[in-house]
């Protein structure tokens, strides 16, 4: 089966530095990776 996307739900559990590297390694063989959130945009973004 090929995947062309992930959703994942961005939280606190994405920042773990072996998560991190796991969706980097997806996304740098071509699967595009989604991040979504219930929550603001102003609310997740660093400022």
């Amino acid at each position: 089966m090929y995947y062309k996307a992930i959703v994942v739900d961005f939280d606190r559990t994405l920042m773990i530095s072996k998560n991190k590297d796991l969706l980097v390694k997806i996304h740098s063989v071509g699967i595009k990776v989604i991040l979504a959130s219930g929550r603001p945009t102003n609310k997740i973004i660093k400022n």
